[in-house]
């Protein structure tokens, strides 16, 4: 009898991870197919806050599927898929906090998070006590998910 071969649909959405090793790896993630061709931050997020220790990953330059160990992943640039992500109802209802990152590898960065929450739960702290690992921000003009294990201390401006 032949095994008939499933598969989920999926969705692929371009990335830059940068990792400890100060590596940059171009690459795609593939999130499940909801009912668009589109997806969410939240499903992003979703995608890297996952209990899973690696992560599968297309790199680009190698051209084929690696797993990737989440905690070696400082942040992700997410600028190729940025205009999609602002264009999407929830990032425009989502509030933004002014912060200031520290972390001994990069020192100290300005940023915004991005606080996708109902108002009453709108502070960083509220998205810090989430027990998320990556945290979506804008940076300049990037827009990332940040590792929060390898920042020290956040300063709400």
């Amino acid at each position: 009898m032949a095994e008939t071969e499933f598969r989920i649909p999926k969705i692929s959405v371009p990335v830059v991870l940068n990792t400890t090793e100060k590596e940059k790896i171009t690459a795609e993630i593939f999130l499940d197919y909801q009912s668009s061709e589109s997806f969410t931050l939240e499903e992003l997020s979703n995608f890297f806050n996952t209990d899973n220790p690696f992560l599968p990953i297309r790199s680009s330059a190698k051209n084929k599927t690696i797993l990737l160990r989440r905690d070696s992943i400082v942040w992700i640039d997410l600028s190729q898929i940025k205009q999609q992500l602002l264009e999407s109802t929830s990032m425009s209802l989502a509030y933004k906090r002014e912060v200031v990152l520290h972390s001994q590898s990069a020192g100290a960065l300005r940023a915004t998070v991005i606080l996708e929450m109902p108002a009453d739960h709108s502070r960083v702290i509220d998205l810090l006590n989430l027990k998320r690992i990556f945290i979506p921000v804008l940076v300049e003009e990037k827009f990332a998910l940040v590792n929060l294990h390898h920042i020290d201390q956040i300063e709400e401006l």
